[in-house]
């Protein structure tokens, strides 16, 4: 049987990485002691959980790779997609309540990844047609 291999996300703000992401990764190393477990984190939070937890493989992006404007940041975090789906994990938790880490987390849900955690009560195709519409709905 091949190790369970298993994503936490925790990317932003730096402070909730270090009172929520370092914790929670700890927590799961001792819970799935036989698990690869990795994280994905955003700029200084991937350098604060190499410093906390140096067996796991941290990555993410770069402060210069998460773009200000809401269409391309879209399509970065696709592109983040591709590369955690190719990674096969069993298990993705998502600890981020971010708005682009929650769009991740559904999108990969909307793919049939085991995405557990935050993620956007609507899925990523409804967001964009009512996006494309101009009627995206702001309730709870």
């Amino acid at each position: 049987m091949s190790q369970e291999k298993v994503l936490l996300i925790r990317m932003q703000p730096l402070g909730d990485v270090a009172a929520i992401g370092i914790p929670a990764l700890r927590y799961f190393r001792s819970r799935l002691s036989e698990a690869n477990i990795e994280a994905l984190s955003f700029a200084q939070g991937k350098t604060l959980l190499k410093l906390a937890q140096p067996d796991v493989r941290v990555f993410g992006l770069e402060q210069q790779e998460w773009p200000d404007n809401i269409i391309p940041a879209m399509e970065t975090f696709l592109g983040l997609a591709e590369q955690i789906v190719s990674e096969g994990y069993d298990q993705i938790i998502n600890l981020d309540t971010g708005f682009m880490p929650c769009f991740l987390a559904r999108f990969l849900k909307d793919a049939g990844e085991p995405v557990v955690g935050n993620y956007m009560s609507i899925s990523v195709q409804e967001l964009l047609e009512q996006f494309q519409q101009q009627t995206l709905s702001l309730s709870t």
